[in-house]
């Protein structure tokens, strides 16, 4: 049966893949989660701020520097969307890997079944 036993293996190492996979999409998913958190908070502070400054000779700078800022949260939150997406679609080559195994075990099983039986 050492079909079967590297079938078995292959599966056993694409199912911890998968459970990786999974992991750290939660994990990206999560710190996604929090950032969103984190942006609601910081464009609440930057509006006091701009409230604050809006009569000062530095407001200009500081609208130019919010609005770097604003890019440079946009691009970090469609990277990390991008790589959640990514580990998705990893996700699902793993899936389907997994059930193509599957198939070949249970042939490897009838097979097995009918030369032990003889069919």
């Amino acid at each position: 049966m050492s079909g079967l036993d590297d079938l078995m293996k292959k599966e056993r190492n694409l199912s911890e893949q998968l459970d990786d996979a999974i992991g750290q999409r939660v994990r990206a998913e999560q710190l996604h989660g929090d950032f969103e958190w984190y942006d609601s908070d910081s464009r609440f502070a930057e509006q006091e701020l701009w409230e604050a400054a809006f009569q000062s000779k530095y407001a200009w700078q500081l609208e130019d520097m919010a609005h770097q800022m604003r890019q440079l949260k946009s691009q970090m939150f469609d990277d990390l969307e991008d790589y959640v997406e990514g580990l998705k679609k990893d996700e699902r080559q793993l899936e389907d890997k997994l059930d193509d195994i599957y198939y070949k075990k249970q042939k490897e099983v009838l097979k097995e079944e009918e030369k032990h039986y003889g069919h």
